[in-house]
C-alpha cells in the first residue's frame, strides 16, 4: 500500500469512528422526538396529596381507580421505572377488583412485563412540593405498558395498562389523568386518582 492510499484509508477510518460516536450520542435525542421512545429513564408513580396551601406535596403510596361499563372498579397502587429507548420496564403494585355492588371480586398484585409506548407532554407541575422525586424532573405524559396480574388463588392474567398524567397547560384536557386497564374481558377507564412521571436525562 502506498503512502497516498494509506492516508486515504486512515481518513475513512477516522470519519467512520466520528460518525459512530456521533450517532451513539444523538440516538436517544432522535428517538426522543420520534415515536415517543426517547428519554433515557422515566419513573412512574401513583401518588397521594398531603398538606394544604404552601405545604401541599405529592407523596408516594396513592391509589388510582378505573371503572368499566358495568360499574365494576379496579383500585391500583404502583410505581416503577421504564427505559423507553431500550424497551425496559420494571415495577408493579397491587390491585383490588370490585363489582358494582362493592363486593370484592379479585385482589392480588401485578408486574410490568413489556414496553408499548411513551409520550412526554408539556405542562406546569401544579403542586409547590414534590415528595416523590425532584421537582425539576416532574413531567406529564402517557405511558403504555404490558402487565401481568396475579389474583390471589387464581391464574395469572395478561393485560395492557395506560398511565396518563396531566398538568395545567397540558393537552388534551383536564380529564387526561389516571389509568385505563384492559384485562381479560374487562375494560377499565380512568375514574380517579393522581399519577406522576419523572424524566431523568
Amino acid at each position: 500500500m502506498n503512502f497516498k492510499n494509506a492516508r486515504k484509508l486512515r481518513s475513512i477510518i477516522g470519519l467512520t469512528v466520528v460518525l459512530i460516536l456521533g450517532l451513539s450520542v444523538m440516538a436517544p435525542e432522535v428517538a426522543q422526538g420520534g415515536g415517543g421512545l426517547g428519554h433515557p429513564k422515566v419513573s412512574w408513580d401513583f401518588v397521594q396529596i398531603g398538606g394544604a396551601g404552601p405545604t401541599t406535596t405529592g407523596l408516594p403510596g396513592g391509589v388510582v381507580v378505573g371503572r368499566d361499563a358495568a360499574g365494576d372498579t379496579v383500585d391500583l397502587t404502583g410505581s416503577g421505572i421504564v427505559v423507553p429507548f431500550r424497551g425496559d420496564v420494571t415495577g408493579g403494585g397491587t390491585f383490588v377488583h370490585k363489582l358494582a355492588d362493592g363486593s370484592v371480586f379479585a385482589r392480588g398484585f401485578y408486574v410490568l412485563t413489556g414496553f408499548v409506548s411513551w409520550e412526554r407532554r408539556v405542562g406546569t407541575f401544579p403542586l409547590p412540593n414534590d415528595g416523590v422525586g425532584h421537582l425539576a424532573d416532574a413531567s406529564a405524559g402517557v405511558l403504555v405498558v404490558d402487565v401481568r396480574l396475579f389474583p390471589d388463588g387464581g391464574s395469572p392474567l395478561d393485560g395492557v395498562l395506560t398511565i396518563f398524567c396531566h398538568f395545567p397547560g397540558t393537552t388534551p384536557g383536564p380529564s387526561d389523568e389516571g389509568i385505563t386497564l384492559d384485562i381479560a374481558s374487562f375494560q377499565f377507564e380512568q375514574a380517579g386518582g393522581v399519577t406522576l412521571f419523572h424524566v431523568f436525562r
